[in-house]
């Protein structure tokens, strides 16, 4: 796998992820289908060409997640070398796997779009692929190593490990997308609202009391809980919809947490 630093050398700006993909995908169907050999040299060099500008526009997020692999086996003696010689090329594949999944035409609605989320998720499962891998190979049959032979159980403690290690490889980033998210779901969720639904959210951020809030509204208190519970239910609803639009599996409860925690 050639590495060629495209932007550095051109001191051009990177492309959008949207670009770049499209451009892969189109070069490899060329190069797939046709029966011409100038037409597979020419997209056999623009494939690459995108590859490789997206690879090195997420070289940072790459050796985050090395780090990563690699504070997770010190914490639990793990020595294993070939993990870290033979990563980029581990990476790579991973990479070059998520770019064949993309499919731009379910996304053309997203604005801003870009692989991150789906790059950040193959090379976690990737780490977790290379630990199991040593655990398989010396866990299972070194009891002076660890207590337990079961790798799974292993896996599980070691996962807590990772997602606390990965913390700043992407916190930021999921940080700005739950917002995104949230108030994304929050303008679909007002589109459907009524006038009265808007005046009694709005009194309730306000602080005002629900029995104030019938009063004013005419209704009861019975009927606020109601709203309250429905616009929940929606809520919900919208966050997970906008999410998968993003890759991305969270719900009204876990994202609350995560704000809670930040």
């Amino acid at each position: 796998m050639a590495k060629r630093k495209l932007r550095e050398s051109t001191g051009l700006p990177f492309r959008t992820d949207r670009e770049l993909v499209s451009q892969y995908q189109i070069s490899d169907y060329k190069v797939t289908n046709s029966k011409s050999s100038n037409v597979i040299q020419k997209h056999l060099a623009l494939r690459n060409e995108a590859a490789l500008e997206l690879w090195e526009k997420y070289f940072l997020l790459r050796m985050k997640m090395r780090n990563e692999l690699a504070t997770v086996c010190a914490r639990n003696g793990m020595h294993y070398p070939e993990m870290y010689e033979e990563y980029d090329s581990e990476a790579w594949d991973k990479f070059i796997n998520q770019m064949n999944g993309i499919r731009l035409n379910e996304l053309e609605h997203i604005a801003n779009w870009s692989i991150y989320i789906r790059l950040w998720g193959y090379w976690r499962s990737m780490n977790r692929d290379l630990i199991k891998k040593w655990l398989d190979w010396h866990g299972r049959n070194t009891s002076d190593t660890f207590t337990s032979k079961d790798s799974d159980s292993e896996i599980s403690r070691i996962d807590l490990q990772m997602a606390d290690t990965g913390k700043d490889a992407h916190d930021g980033y999921e940080l700005n997308m739950n917002r995104d998210i949230f108030w994304e779901a929050m303008r679909r969720l007002e589109s459907e609202m009524t006038t009265k639904q808007k005046k009694l959210i709005s009194m309730l951020e306000a602080g005002e009391k629900k029995k104030d809030i019938a009063a004013k509204l005419k209704t009861t208190n019975k009927i606020i809980k109601e709203n309250q519970a429905f616009l929940k239910q929606q809520l919900n609803s919208h966050i997970k919809q906008v999410a998968a639009e993003k890759g991305i599996d969270i719900d009204y409860n876990e994202m609350l947490l995560y704000f809670e925690g930040c």
